[in-house]
């Protein structure tokens, strides 16, 4: 039977895709981070690049609280964010979930809170992105 292989990327086919994809004129963008093994290893990526990029890169986690371990993820992201010496920050989205809930009840209540969530990071992004257009302008 085969071994299955994982894709691998060299640092320097990284920092050509990420020259291609950021916009010329953007002087910042921001990565979402979620505190799991994927996010780390990415956060090393983009901590290897930095030196060959010019744009100011953040690092965002959204912690919905829906998880009683999301602030634990948003702290490790900060941690990994301080040791790469990448900057930081934290949005906290204030979510009520009630104690006791039926799997379907969860199953829509988490709907819903998705959706919530989903509609405050785009507004949070339009205005990052109006804030970087007019920064950019300058």
């Amino acid at each position: 039977m085969p071994h299955a292989t994982s894709p691998s990327i060299s640092q320097e086919d990284f920092v050509s895709l990420l020259k291609t994809v950021l916009p010329v004129k953007a002087k910042k963008f921001w990565i979402a981070c979620s505190g799991g093994m994927d996010s780390n290893v990415m956060l090393h990526l983009f901590y290897s690049a930095k030196a060959h990029i010019k744009n100011d890169m953040e690092v965002v986690y959204v912690d919905h609280g829906l998880n009683p371990d999301s602030a634990r993820w948003g702290e490790s992201c900060r941690t990994q964010c301080e040791y790469y010496k990448l900057m930081f920050s934290l949005l906290k989205i204030e979510t009520t979930r009630p104690k006791e809930m039926s799997l379907e009840e969860k199953d829509a209540y988490m709907a819903i809170q998705g959706e919530k969530a989903a509609l405050a990071k785009r507004k949070r992004v339009r205005k990052m992105a109006n804030d970087s257009r007019r920064a950019n302008r300058k």
